[in-house]
């Protein structure tokens, strides 16, 4: 398998989104937040559309499980329903030792109050990106099991923390995610990937390593975006935690190959956006 073991660090754009919303009022401390108030930022905020279909909860779940396994072959359950104008987004976790976050659009009738469940659509772009990135997790795990032991030291031994699993569950909607860091597959290859998971998705571990030592895998194949936050409210982001942080993956050899981005956010995150949008974070 060609790759370079060291792990790369790369350079992150942070993205700032405007608008007329009350940050006092949007804002919560990471620690708080589930993934309450959230709000599709695309197509705007729509209640009406969220409390149609939680009424018709259990219909608008079967929809989007069976859809899934029809076009995917892919198990899901259902997280959260976000409500925008004449639809909602279903955002859905795979089931089975191939973990990635996935989403869904379901159509609204407003007048009829109504869930069109024969108008159901997803990303086939966010769904290949989903399932790639979590084909190279597994395939990798071992070595993201060494990230994941070291941010939770990390946790334990610096004041600071990442998203709550709640927060993850019903904000995500593409890729393999943890608390602390989300992984996406860029390379060229991540097509032969996607048609094999979808001629077998039961292949082994073991299988999918077999299939990436046919492919050149760099650090330019993969991004993982950390993402931490102070524990403490009314606390500005540590540049000496930071700064650790930072040497500490340049370091490590043990790690996925990868161009790893790494913030350090301050202890709140908007509610509406899922994220900390504040230029206070540090990040490259």
């Amino acid at each position: 398998m060609k790759y370079k073991k060291a792990a790369a660090l790369g350079i992150g754009l942070l993205l700032f989104i405007g608008g007329c919303q009350n940050r006092e009022e949007s804002d919560i401390s990471v620690q708080d937040y589930t993934g309450q108030d959230f709000h599709i930022q695309s197509r705007g905020y729509q209640k009406e559309t969220a409390e149609i279909a939680e009424a018709h909860r259990d219909e608008v779940e079967k929809t989007v499980k069976d859809y899934f396994l029809d076009q995917y072959r892919t198990k899901v359950k259902v997280h959260n329903i976000v409500g925008g104008h004449g639809f909602v987004t279903v955002y859905a976790e795979s089931v089975g030792k191939l973990h990635f976050y996935t989403s869904a659009k379901i159509k609204i009738d407003l007048d009829k109050k109504e869930v069109q469940t024969d108008a159901i659509r997803s990303s086939e772009l966010d769904v290949k990106d989903s399932i790639t990135s979590a084909i190279y997790a597994l395939a990798f795990e071992d070595e993201f099991a060494a990230l994941d032991y070291y941010l939770e030291k990390l946790t334990e031994e610096e004041p600071i923390v990442g998203k709550t699993q709640a927060a993850v569950d019903n904000t995500s909607g593409k890729g393999y995610q943890t608390p602390y860091y989300a992984v996406s597959l860029t390379a060229d290859w991540k097509d032969d990937l996607y048609s094999a998971y979808l001629e077998n998705p039961k292949r082994s571990k073991q299988d999918w390593q077999e299939k990436l030592e046919d492919e050149e895998i760099t650090p330019k194949s993969c991004d993982i975006n950390i993402q931490l936050y102070m524990k403490k409210a009314h606390t500005r982001p540590s540049e000496r935690i930071y700064n650790q942080v930072v040497q500490d993956i340049e370091d490590m050899e043990e790690l996925a190959p990868g161009t790893y981005s790494i913030y350090l956010n301050d202890n709140r995150i908007d509610k509406n956006l899922g994220f900390n949008p504040r230029k206070s974070t540090l990040g490259r």
